[in-house]
């Protein structure tokens, strides 16, 4: 119904806006309603989709975050990052679950994003394990200095752990590859 009424020039739910804030306005009693129909907007529009989860409102900010984080992972792995940014950093959210997987979905993307940089090195500057050799008249950049998508990760990554004090490092460690070969 929604996705029907926000094509029609007559409507007034015209356009994928007024079905985010419509969305916004149903809150925690009707979240299986807000995940039947968010999909669409969430793709035509990502960033105003999110604005489904992240507004400012009081029944958006009620909102079960474990099950809206779940339900993004599921069909909008992309989403979740800028999802758990925004309840860490502008509603202080301190549960240890989200911390966790905010450094597991950063630490994804970097190592994601690593490996595709290794790739991109001239031959004979990487082994098939992605362990660097030494490179020679190359000096290193400090991690997190990366240019692009990489740097810009990795240093969200180290920043947070830095800052984070509510993450659970004996349950994340072993998502940290020690010798540089997990993918």
């Amino acid at each position: 119904v929604l996705l029907d009424q926000s094509t029609k020039a007559n409507s007034p739910l015209k356009g994928h806006e007024r079905t985010v804030q419509y969305l916004q306005r149903l809150g925690a009693e009707n979240l299986g309603i807000i995940f039947e129909f968010s999909p669409w907007v969430l793709k035509i529009c990502p960033e105003d989709g999110l604005k489904i989860f992240t507004e400012d409102l009081p029944e958006v900010e009620t909102l079960p975050r474990d099950k809206v984080l779940q339900f993004l992972k599921e069909g909008f792995k992309e989403l979740a990052i800028p999802y758990l940014e925004h309840i860490i950093y502008v509603w202080d959210e301190n549960g240890p679950e989200f911390h966790n997987v905010l450094i597991q979905l950063y630490l994804s993307r970097v190592q994601g994003l690593m490996k595709q940089y290794l790739y991109s090195l001239p031959e004979g500057m990487y082994r098939s394990s992605l362990k660097l050799w030494a490179l020679k008249g190359v000096s290193a950049v400090p991690a997190g200095q990366e240019k692009g998508e990489l740097g810009q990760f990795r240093n969200k990554l180290l920043s947070f752990l830095d800052i984070s004090t509510s993450y659970e490092p004996a349950r994340l460690i072993s998502d940290f590859p020690f010798d540089g070969r997990k993918a």
